[in-house]
């Protein structure tokens, strides 16, 4: 899933880059957009890669100025801004999924954590064993064996 997600952002930030016709004031606003999010795309896609813990939060912060880029193009082609903007729309979903899982699974990690620190410890390294083998009786035993 991961991996899929930093190939949907790569396919669909080329896409973006490929169209300007956008007025100067909204195209200012779009590129500042951009290039914040060709930064994180980059990031967030070798992080994916590399199963970095920040990185599904990054991607979901990419996507979701990829949908405000899609809104800023709606205002003047609707049908590509808002083709932009459910494309990202899209990955900002698949990218809450890896960041609700993460979530999850660091719940689950510091449950653990106190329910290993919370159990008493049974026995340490100073202490002998209860089970261990008595020293007196085990030399007398041995005698007895090999008198016979």
């Amino acid at each position: 899933m991961t991996t899929g997600l930093a190939i949907g952002l790569a396919a669909v930030f080329t896409g973006i880059l490929s169209v300007d016709t956008l007025c100067p004031e909204h195209r200012a606003w779009v590129q500042i957009l951009a290039t914040a999010a060709l930064i994180g795309t980059v990031i967030a896609a070798i992080g994916l890669v590399k199963q970095w813990a920040i990185a599904p939060v990054l991607a979901l912060v990419v996507t979701l100025c990829g949908v405000a880029i899609g809104l800023l193009d709606a205002i003047h082609s609707a049908g590509r801004g808002r083709t932009i903007a459910a494309a990202f729309g899209i990955l900002a979903l698949g990218a809450a999924v890896v960041v609700w899982r993460q979530i999850a699974l660091m719940r689950w990690d510091k449950s653990v954590r106190r329910s290993i620190a919370s159990e008493p410890v049974v026995a340490t390294l100073a202490e002998p064993a209860a089970e261990s083998i008595d020293e007196t009786a085990a030399p007398a035993a041995s005698k007895a064996d090999h008198t016979g």
